[in-house]
């Protein structure tokens, strides 16, 4: 099979998206053709060769042949309009905007090519927080107290922002709507504050959410990949971070791969009800917006008040979450991970910890990052489930127009 990697883009991600599509297509290369479709900062498009050379994507010596596709037409084009390559199914590995929001589903939809990961919609709700938030408040999930924030807005009632603030109370976090790993995202404690972090909100975005900061919480992720409205979801993950806000150095700052910041914790130290929380809550988010294929789901655990907030959903996820796999995946329906939720919660009651809050270590699995090849594949084939399912609907003008009755 031949499988077309498209990792980088013109996001502010950019460096973490090569990182993610360099890991991803070195594992495929092993049983598939692998075609590395880079996406450069100026939003051209490439076939390189030499892909696994990260040092060769800041020297500019890449091996490239610029590409493109077509309506209608499964194949790469080189920019010469030859064929380039026929493509079975496309890796999609680019976070941030242009790749996790939509677009780039769009344009492989137009040219008929199956791709990982959510479709179109549900890869612009979850990207931009202030839709995924009111879809998971629509589904009966926590998330943080807050308000939305247009650039309009930010331009013409400034009193009113800080206002509305006000009535919330200080601390606040200010984040981009759409923006991932942190970037962007800034804590603040008054007016004069806020007036500033939104100024750096608005220049990354043209909307912002501002929410309640949580006095004394704990970060937890969950990979979720979805198929048949069943779920295979991890065992949590807690990440470490140096300041008050988990930043893009801590995720990040050891080189890029994930889990060489400052550090995670997986599992993650939590009570097995606290466990089960998450675990069931991850599927929920997921089905949501209407997720497929991977995604993480990050939530904040209040320390004080034992209360669960949904954060945000990736629908692209830094290594496409398979490092949270380690052990491999078996599915459940959501009726099962209410199941295990609810006999947690007995048992948590019967021993006198019904708090939700955190508990012994769970043994740790075998070998961190051993199920990411299997992850990768399932990917390949939910990929293309959901191309087969998009064709079904008979949306498109074929023949002489039915009318159904009434």
């Amino acid at each position: 099979m031949t499988v077309a990697v498209f990792y980088g883009g013109r996001s502010c991600e950019h460096d973490v998206s090569v990182v993610t599509g360099v890991q991803a297509a070195k594992l495929l290369a092993v049983r598939h053709t692998v075609i590395a479709v880079y996406i450069d900062r100026d939003k051209s498009w490439s076939a390189v060769k030499n892909y696994d050379e990260l040092s060769a994507y800041g020297s500019g010596k890449l091996k490239r042949v610029p590409v493109f596709l077509k309506p209608g037409d499964d194949f790469l084009y080189a920019k010469s309009g030859k064929r380039y390559a026929k493509i079975d199914v496309a890796l999609l590995c680019v976070h941030g905007a242009g790749g996790e929001d939509g677009a780039l589903q769009g344009a492989l939809e137009t040219s008929g090519i199956p791709y990982t990961g959510s479709g179109i919609a549900a890869s612009a709700i979850g990207m931009d927080k202030r839709l995924s938030k009111r879809a998971f408040a629509a589904n009966g999930l926590k998330t943080v107290d807050g308000f939305e924030v247009t650039r309009a807005e930010y331009e013409n009632s400034l009193r009113e922002l800080t206002e509305r603030a006000a009535a919330i109370g200080y601390p606040l976090i200010v984040k981009p709507a759409s923006l991932g790993s942190s970037i962007g995202v800034t804590r603040v404690n008054g007016g004069r504050e806020l007036l500033n972090a939104l100024g750096t909100a608005f220049s990354w975005d043209n909307a912002a959410v501002v929410e309640r900061a949580i006095a004394d919480f704990t970060e937890l992720n969950c990979g979720v990949i979805g198929r048949h409205g069943a779920f295979a979801v991890s065992e949590p993950e807690s990440p470490f971070t140096e300041g008050e806000l988990l930043s893009y150095a801590d995720k990040y700052g050891g080189g890029g791969f994930k889990g060489r910041g400052s550090g995670r914790k997986f599992p993650a130290d939590v009570s097995p009800e606290l466990r089960g929380e998450v675990r069931l809550t991850a599927a929920r988010a997921f089905a949501a917006v209407g997720a497929s294929g991977v995604a993480r789901v990050d939530f904040l655990y209040d320390n004080a008040s034992g209360e669960l907030f949904v954060n945000e959903i990736n629908t692209v996820p830094g290594s496409l979450a398979a490092y949270l796999f380690p052990d491999g995946f078996s599915y459940e329906g959501l009726s099962a991970l209410e199941e295990e939720y609810e006999k947690a919660k007995t048992v948590s009651a019967a021993v006198g910890d019904g708090t939700g809050k955190h508990g012994k270590t769970q043994s740790a699995p075998s070998k961190y990052g051993a199920g990411s090849a299997a992850v990768i594949e399932e990917l390949l084939e939910i990929a293309k489930e959901d191309f087969s399912a998009r064709e079904k609907p008979r949306y498109r003008y074929n023949g002489t127009l039915s009318r159904g009755k009434g």
